[in-house]
């Protein structure tokens, strides 16, 4: 097994689709460990549609409603982590 390079960088609005499938895929039962509640889920394409808007602001990325890193081995994102601003 070769040597790989772990960074953990920005994620590209290409890639976003990693994290929405990761909770849309998740069993009820892992959904449950992580305290997310299935039905509070956005559909697919109206999760895309917000980080697509989020992405398409000509502003620095620390300034995003959310901030998403891409896990990536060899240069390919392959997990993400996720947090947004507390408003309260």
């Amino acid at each position: 097994m070769g040597e790989g390079v772990f960074a953990v960088r920005p994620m590209s609005l290409d890639e976003v689709g990693i994290r929405i499938d990761y909770f849309h895929d998740s069993s009820d039962a892992h959904l449950l460990k992580l305290g997310v509640d299935r039905t509070l889920l956005p559909s697919r394409a109206d999760w895309f549609a917000f980080y697509e808007r989020d992405y398409s602001v000509s502003r620095p990325s620390c300034t995003y409603t959310s901030s998403i890193t891409a896990n990536a081995m060899q240069g390919s994102a392959h997990g993400s982590s996720g947090c947004r601003p507390r408003t309260t």
